[in-house]
């Protein structure tokens, strides 16, 4: 007589087998690493007795669709973060090189190195908010740097000091200048061209004081008063102060020579040093302070 042990398939063999020693009507079994699930019911009506009837199907063909379905999301996702995490990354690295060249450029502010920014413009509104306001910042220190000395605030800053009313006594060089009969000379030319002729003139000597580390104190009319020892300390200040004086009637004597060309007065221009000590600082009122 064939029993259940004589059917050749091996899961039904195996979940036949189970329902028949534990009499559940839902089996499940792992046979040759796959799952399967049997079914059974027991139909009565029969002469021989009760028969039964089994359905043994794999788990797979219930499952397996939405398992690679699944296994396909899990991929797809794995994927996605990696793509979002590398642009997170890119994003993430160009954001913060662009910060700390805008960083890097508020330092320089603070320190008064107000070269114009190079680039300036980014795709992030934010950043571009904030180097077009740095840019603007640098532009008007640029302006502002022409009215007061600028060693004197770079060394404010170096020095984390405030500038307060009230001088101290240093031994400084100090350099006067003024132009040969400036009042007649001034009397035979129309403002706007006297104007031009005395700006290229004090732009000279300007430049010439500062080419031999000097500070510029004030103009005066055609007069210039400058000085060294302060607020930088020098020890070759007398030395420095000589040869600002000798390279001022150097270039004055070309710039003459080219104004007489163009039909403009020469401006001959007298010169005195000394070097003695005074108390140097800051003169005036509260809000309005001139370093002398």
């Amino acid at each position: 007589k064939p029993t259940v042990a004589h059917i050749p398939d091996a899961p039904v063999n195996v979940l036949a087998a189970q329902y028949l020693k534990a009499r559940q009507t839902s089996v499940t079994k792992t046979v040759d690493e796959n799952d399967y699930i049997a079914t059974f019911t027991s139909v009565a009506g029969f002469k021989q007795g009760n028969w039964v009837v089994g359905i043994v199907t794999p788990v797979a063909d219930f499952i397996g669709a939405q398992k690679e379905k699944l296994m396909e999301s899990i991929y797809l996702g794995i994927g996605m973060m990696l793509v979002c995490v590398i642009f997170i990354w890119w994003f993430g690295n160009k954001f913060s090189k662009r910060i700390e060249k805008v960083s890097d450029a508020m330092r320089e502010v603070s320190q008064l190195n107000l070269e114009p920014n190079k680039n300036i413009g980014s795709r992030i509104t934010e950043v571009d908010m904030i180097e077009h306001s740095l840019a603007h910042v640098k532009h008007g220190l640029r302006s502002f740097e022409k009215y007061v000395p600028a060693k004197l605030v770079k060394q404010l800053i170096i020095e984390h000091k405030s500038a307060n009313l009230g001088g101290e006594k240093k031994r400084l060089a100090l350099f006067f200048s003024d132009i040969k009969n400036f009042t007649n000379i001034s009397e035979g030319m129309m403002p706007t061209p006297l104007l031009e002729h005395i700006c290229d003139y004090l732009e000279m000597m300007t430049h010439t004081i500062w080419d031999n580390k000097g500070t510029i104190d004030k103009f005066i009319g055609d007069a210039v008063m400058a000085f060294w020892g302060a607020p930088v300390p020098s020890e070759n200040m007398a030395y420095n102060a000589c040869m600002a004086a000798l390279n001022v009637q150097k270039n004055l004597s070309q710039k003459n020579a080219e104004w007489e060309a163009n039909a403009k007065p020469a401006l001959p221009t007298r010169i005195g040093l000394h070097v003695g000590d005074v108390i140097v600082g800051n003169m005036g009122s509260s809000d309005r302070l001139n370093y002398t």
